[in-house]
């Protein structure tokens, strides 16, 4: 009995990969959130703005924007392991040319694609439980099945 179904990992890279370039930073404007909020650790839980605030951002597009950005942030901080945290936050959130980030993680050029690799895979499963755990309306699925 398979407990966790394949993952189709080539599929997966690209699906977290476009996620980060591409839709991130607008459902964190639609929290009232901002880019640089998710490179700190000390997030706070109670960083959206008002009631009034949630319920027009859980409005648009039916998504609930505030859970979807704590969600990033927890499996950021507390679901992968702090090298990929680095490489993950680093691209994508500071938006760090890779030759800059290699040295904070103390990779070989040639093993950094692999770490690259094994951080956007983290993330996504990360990132699928803690939207669960934070009740979010609609679970955005970045694993991609085989």
């Amino acid at each position: 009995m398979e407990l966790v179904p394949k993952v189709d990992a080539v599929q997966t890279y690209k699906n977290v990969s476009n996620f980060f370039k591409d839709d991130l930073e607008k459902i964190v404007l639609m929290s009232g959130s901002r880019m640089v909020d998710l490179s700190s650790p000390s997030f706070e839980e109670n960083y959206g703005s008002s009631e009034t605030n949630g319920i027009e951002t859980k409005l648009i597009n039916g998504l609930d924007a505030q859970n979807v950005v704590k969600s990033v942030h927890d499996a950021l901080y507390h679901g992968v392991d702090p090298v990929s945290q680095r490489i993950l936050i680093g691209l994508y959130i500071k938006r760090q040319r890779w030759i800059d980030i290699q040295p904070l993680v103390y990779r070989e050029h040639t093993s950094f694609a692999a770490y690259r690799k094994r951080a956007l895979l983290t993330f996504a499963y990360s990132f699928e439980g803690w939207q669960i755990k934070n009740h979010c309306d609609k679970v955005i699925r970045l694993l991609a099945y085989a």
